[in-house]
């Protein structure tokens, strides 16, 4: 059984892990369009930065924040407040209408996810013939290749280990 059960992991029979926590993150998706992409740390507010990322598709998605224990999902609409006087400012062609874009920001989606984090670090190991692999925080995405890589190891070890049983 490999066990990637995230922030579930805290109430998974058997696991109940207790350092599982999440990490708040609230994004907004605009129709607004932008040709690059920004980063920009924030002063001030210590759990929020400004991110633009342009889509394939059109549009952008703007963040974000990396707010730690808060297990709220519902979008907080003073910060898509600041989230859009930010974006205007740092990257105003995302309100140009030389550009073709509408001259305020069109946000079209509010999303808010909860990423597992895990006090210590991930659980990426083996306990008898359960494989955890949780708690990467907000990088799963960027090491997915690599945890897939480490499960894999550790499935084909147990296989070769119960084989000589």
């Amino acid at each position: 059984v490999i066990n990637c059960t995230g922030l579930l992991a805290r109430r998974l029979k058997g696991v109940e892990d207790q350092d599982v926590y999440p990490i708040r993150g609230q994004i907004l998706w605009i129709r607004n369009n932008a040709t690059k992409q920004i980063v920009v740390p924030i002063e001030g507010y210590a759990n929020e930065s400004l991110y633009i990322f342009p889509r394939k598709e059109g549009g952008c998605i703007i963040g974000g924040t990396f707010i730690v224990n808060d297990w709220s999902t519902i979008p907080d609409p003073e910060l898509s407040k600041r989230m859009i006087e930010r974006a205007k400012k740092y990257l105003p062609e995302l309100v140009d209408p030389k550009l073709g874009n509408d001259p305020e920001i069109d946000v079209f989606r509010h999303n808010v996810g909860l990423r597992p984090a895990r006090k210590n670090g991930p659980k990426i190991e083996r306990e008898g013939s359960i494989i955890h692999n949780y708690g990467i925080s907000g990088a799963g995405y960027q090491a997915s290749y690599g945890l897939a890589g480490h499960v894999t190891r550790l499935v084909d070890e147990y296989l070769k280990r119960e084989a000589k049983l």
